[in-house]
């Protein structure tokens, strides 16, 4: 009787250890996912291109701004003004 106890003891431990490691690790790998980010982070040698010029750049050397809730990039300070001040002889 008591083997039995002391047995149940063992595996109730070790299972309770077992419950919290997975736990911890599934939280671990879920805060580094996408969930709730609200854009997916640039990668390094990704091109973009400048609307009003067409010329394409690294990200990492662009101006930026946010326009009707997308981000918009620009190769130089006048490419970003003209495309603020509403230039109509911009690219698509």
């Amino acid at each position: 009787m008591i083997i039995r106890i002391i047995l149940f003891l063992i595996f109730t431990y070790f299972g309770i250890k077992t419950y919290l490691l997975v736990s911890r690790y599934i939280r671990r790998r879920f805060s580094q996912d996408t969930f709730g980010r609200p854009e997916q982070p640039e990668t390094v040698n990704e091109m973009v291109r400048d609307p009003v010029c067409g010329v394409y750049i690294p990200v990492q050397q662009t101006l930026t701004i946010v326009s009707n809730g997308v981000r918009v990039y620009f190769c130089s300070e006048e490419c970003r003004r003209r495309f603020v001040d509403g230039g109509s002889d911009y690219k698509k």
